[in-house]
């Protein structure tokens, strides 16, 4: 009986072992991914930024496009109004 406790004992101990170094283990990935937190949060940061700066350029360009177009409707309507006189 007393192997048997003694058994019962080591194989909870063993348990108790594995389950602790899990723990540990689960413990040092948490802390590694905290620690790429900063960086992973400074790379998100700059693309957004790389973003930002595109969709302004784009929007420039648009502003643009749209002005040149409205100063060519009036050179067309200018033109028609000058050959019907």
């Amino acid at each position: 009986m007393e192997q048997i406790a003694v058994m019962r004992r080591l194989s909870n101990s063993i348990h108790f072992s594995r389950w602790l170094m899990s723990k540990e283990q689960m413990r040092r990935l948490g802390l590694q991914v905290v620690s790429n937190l900063s960086s992973d949060l400074s790379n998100v940061k700059r693309a957004a930024t790389m973003d930002s700066k595109v969709l302004s350029s784009d929007v420039l360009k648009l502003s643009k496009g749209t002005t040149n177009l409205a100063e060519v409707v009036q050179l067309i309507e200018k033109a028609g109004f000058d050959e019907s006189s």
